[in-house]
């Protein structure tokens, strides 16, 4: 008799809803991986503002590992690491929140320094602000 009511039981999940959530499962790896990958034959830079000023465009090219200062704010220190990523290792900000963005890699990643008024931009080479990626700005 218990084996009647398991054949009349409604299913949690039928087979077409199985499919439907793989396929959209499939769809959603797809775009997550490839949103996180950047072509090998397009190279990026880190653009560097101080006080909405451009002061340096910084080729990220992955090889030695490099450090860097502006004069216009000399407390605030940046590296380029060897696997082509730029970041924030010294501010003198009290947050500190620039350099707890990490290392950023990926086109359109950004990370700010408010108090000292820096702002790093990873684009591509030859590249320039579109709607996709607006500029970034602030107001003091």
């Amino acid at each position: 008799m218990s084996s009647d009511n398991n054949k009349n039981a409604p299913r949690f999940i039928s087979r077409r809803d199985f499919l439907i959530l793989a396929v959209i499962l499939v769809f959603a790896l797809v775009w997550f991986f490839s949103a996180r990958s950047v072509p090998a034959d397009v190279s990026t830079q880190a653009v560097i503002t101080i006080d909405q000023v451009e002061v340096a465009r910084i080729d990220l090219k992955a090889g030695e590992p490099e450090a860097f200062s502006f004069s216009e704010r000399p407390a605030v220190h940046f590296q380029r690491y060897e696997d082509g990523s730029f970041a924030f290792v010294e501010s003198d900000c009290p947050d500190k929140v620039c350099i707890r963005a990490g290392k950023l890699k990926m086109p359109y990643h950004y990370a700010a320094c408010l108090p000292n008024l820096v702002v790093v931009t990873i684009e591509t080479v030859g590249g320039a602000p579109t709607e996709s990626m607006p500029e970034v700005d602030f107001v003091y």
